[in-house]
């Protein structure tokens, strides 16, 4: 697995496993700014934190979109994005993560129907963000 960035990992301590904090607008617009000096290798990185979580339905995906819609709007970046707001609630559980699902059974990993609402409407905030930083529709991209 590719190492994390500075930006990346300020992210993910943000969620510490066991913690009570919960990041606010405050936390995620430091690590945005992070990520932002880290240029096009930070929003990178970030698309492959949303993608493995995503792969896991851990419900601190949210935290990573928040991010994303400020920072630069890379390929990848939107690709990833785009694959959260066309994610299900359900799905095969990944080989191999360093996140916790919200849900195990049955075989599956998953979001509850609250936390899906929720991580695809972050998502589709996050992916207009990230239009307007380009100054249009990313389906006029190509992207």
């Amino acid at each position: 697995m590719k190492k994390n960035t500075k930006g990346i990992e300020a992210l993910i301590n943000l969620w510490a496993p066991g913690s009570m904090f919960r990041p606010t607008s405050s936390d995620i617009k430091k690590v945005a700014e992070e990520l932002l000096q880290e240029g096009e290798s930070g929003s990178q990185a970030l698309s492959v934190l949303i993608r493995e979580l995503l792969d896991c339905r851990s419900k601190e995906i949210t935290y990573a979109l928040r991010v994303a819609g400020q920072v630069l709007p890379t390929p990848e970046l939107i690709r990833a994005v785009r694959a959260v707001t066309e994610a299900s609630e359900l799905t095969e559980p990944p080989a191999h993560s360093r996140f916790t699902p919200e849900i195990v059974g049955g075989g599956r990993v998953g979001w509850t129907s609250g936390t899906h609402k929720l991580v695809v409407g972050t998502a589709q905030e996050s992916l207009s963000m990230l239009e307007a930083r380009l100054g249009g529709d990313v389906e006029d991209t190509g992207i």
